[in-house]
């Protein structure tokens, strides 16, 4: 995911048909390196690579891998200081690198260096890359009006407006097919698809009638490409482009992440993460643990999620949103006594046919801080004083949420 989580800026009004909601996502786990790891920079970008390990850049040039709850440090000296800003893995296992001040590619042992003094690369600030197929590298040229740029493994061939249909030499993103062979290219004014050596351009102004830019694109599961703009959310398929104002209403969203089962985390800046899980709309307002400037998304096979942000040199491990207030999903079902509690909560099933089978304890920031099976009461000694969310599940679903305070 890049860096390229691209900022936002306000939010407008959101259709009448669509609910919105403000809830907390469940936070798994902080993933922050142990103190022999000095990790003071902004992480910029999370990937997963194809044997599960979580791979991190940050904004001083250094690089990390977490794997199995170990933090391992890359040797990345010949990177210098520079912004990393997206990595990405060929199929062989190099590991290439964009930054604002040269792109590196990893070698078995070695690094190499491209830049605009040692190649036929225009500029030396590249954000986004992606890796085809064949195994030919692009890169967008972010803020620097540099064309796409193609690595072939030997050579850089340069698209820009001068020598090629490309609409415009600044490329804010880009995506691949889920078949690695069309690059889908995002530039000032329009999304653009390359096939091959065919261009074909659709001009934004056409396709939502308002001057905007596109933000973020994204591939999903059916081939279906999803582009976020400053004026809502737009789906490629068929050959024609269909509204998913359902997605966001016309947010301006500069980061979004579709999940294979198709639901979306979006952001924008100042405001939090949003979380559209095919039916609804939340809200997941920032905490101390919830930036809101989110840098990057990713999800590990298990379809657990990870962001970071601009509230450290932490990441963070969720999953989908959780109440944050009393809220029975069937009513009278389970009562929960005594509250206040001070050292062990007690429920009582109110209808035989459903059985308390398993809680959760929530923090106000959305951490989860206990569970287990319902097999007597639930002990709250060990629970600091304060305010907290406890949801009770059936076998395979919640049945309620309390509110609950602790003496």
């Amino acid at each position: 995911m890049l860096h390229s989580c691209k900022l936002l800026c306000t939010l407008l009004l959101a259709p009448l048909f669509l609910t919105t909601h403000a809830q907390q996502i469940e936070v798994l786990e902080i993933l922050q390196p142990p103190q022999s790891i000095v990790l003071s920079a902004s992480i910029y970008d999370i990937e997963f690579d194809a044997t599960g390990r979580l791979w991190i850049g940050n904004e001083d040039g250094e690089i990390f891998i977490y794997e199995n709850g170990n933090w391992t440090q890359f040797n990345s000296d010949p990177i210098g200081t520079n912004d990393i800003y997206k990595l990405a893995f060929s199929s062989d296992g190099d590991v290439w690198v964009t930054t604002d001040d040269g792109v590196f590619l990893h070698e078995g042992t070695g690094w190499t260096e491209f830049n605009s003094s040692n190649s036929d690369l225009l500029a030396d600030s590249y954000g986004d890359i992606v890796i085809d197929d064949e195994g030919k590298v692009y890169l967008a040229s972010g803020n620097e009006e540099a064309g796409l740029s193609v690595y072939d493994g030997t050579n850089w061939t340069i698209y820009t407006e001068a020598n090629s249909e490309l609409p415009s030499d600044y490329i804010s993103d880009l995506e691949l097919d889920n078949n690695g062979t069309t690059v889908w290219i995002a530039t000032s004014r329009d999304v653009t698809r390359l096939a091959g050596t065919t261009w074909t351009n659709f001009n934004l102004y056409d396709i939502f009638a308002w001057y905007t830019s596109p933000n973020v694109m994204q591939m999903d599961a059916n081939n279906k490409l999803w582009v976020a703009t400053e004026v809502g959310v737009k789906v490629f398929t068929s050959n024609q482009w269909l509204d998913a104002q359902h997605i966001a209403g016309t947010r301006a969203l500069r980061n979004m992440f579709r999940e294979p089962d198709g639901k979306f985390w979006m952001s924008e800046v100042f405001i939090g993460l949003i979380h559209y899980d095919g039916d609804d709309l939340f809200e997941i307002p920032p905490t101390d643990t919830i930036p809101d400037q989110i840098f990057d998304f990713d999800m590990d096979s298990a379809g657990v999620m990870y962001m970071t942000g601009n509230r450290g040199d932490w990441i963070i491990k969720f999953r989908a949103p959780f109440p944050t207030a009393i809220d029975p999903v069937q009513q009278d079902v389970f009562n929960v006594y005594p509250n206040p509690v001070i050292s062990e909560l007690h429920i009582q099933q109110l209808q035989p046919q459903i059985t308390p089978h398993q809680y959760k304890l929530y923090q106000q920031d959305g951490r989860c801080i206990g569970e287990g099976m319902v097999n007597g009461p639930i002990p709250m000694q060990h629970i600091p004083p304060g305010h907290y969310i406890l949801s009770l599940y059936d076998q395979s679903h919640r049945v309620n949420s309390f509110s609950i305070q602790r003496q």
